[in-house]
Formats: structure tokens, sequence, C-alpha cells
């Protein structure tokens, strides 16, 4: 059984990111790009907003991998500091197309 890690981080640290996923077993990744809303004020630059960048990261990970990768993904972020990112893992029931990964 797998398990989706979803991670929503600057897109500055999704390189350092897939790095530390690879060193854990991880042979691949989605990336999405998109904006992120908080309740952190926004900053502003000549009156106007600008808003904060997000990138998330998707990655399938064996069952047997998840909490190792987890840990060592909040050792090196911290997210448990504000406006660093956030981690989350859901279980996947039914995966396909996973067939031509490497070993």
């Amino acid at each position: 059984m797998q398990q989706i890690l979803h991670v929503f981080i600057r897109p500055d640290l999704v390189d350092e990111l897939l790095e530390l996923a690879e060193a854990q077993g991880s042979w691949g990744a989605t990336i999405l790009r998109g904006r992120g809303a908080s309740n952190h004020p926004e900053q502003c630059f000549l009156n106007i907003a600008i808003e904060h960048q997000v990138s998330l990261v998707i990655l399938v990970v064996d069952k047997a991998k998840i909490q190792g990768m987890i840990q060592a993904l909040q050792e090196h972020f911290d997210f448990n500091q504000a406006g660093t990112g956030l981690l989350c893992s859901l279980p996947a029931y039914s995966v396909r197309g996973l067939d031509n990964r490497k070993s």
C-alpha cells in the first residue's frame, strides 16, 4: 500500500525537498505552482500587494517508508514554524501507473 504525501512549500525550497525525498527512497514527484492564502498580512511594494507563492509537491510513497520520510522532512524544514509550509499524508487505496518505477 502507498501513501500520498502532500508538501506545500516555498518554490525556492523545492529542489532541496526533492533531494531529501530521494535520499529517503522517493523516485519521483509532481510539482504544482500556485498562490497561497494565510492569516499573515500581505506585503506591499509601491502600494502593490505581493501574493505569497507556493509549490505543492506530491509524492507517492510506500507505506513502510512514509514515517521516515516525514521525520526527515520535518527535521530539515521544521514545519512547526509559521510560514514554513505544510506537510500531510493520505492513504492511497488504489494506485495505477507505478509499474515503470525504478527499483
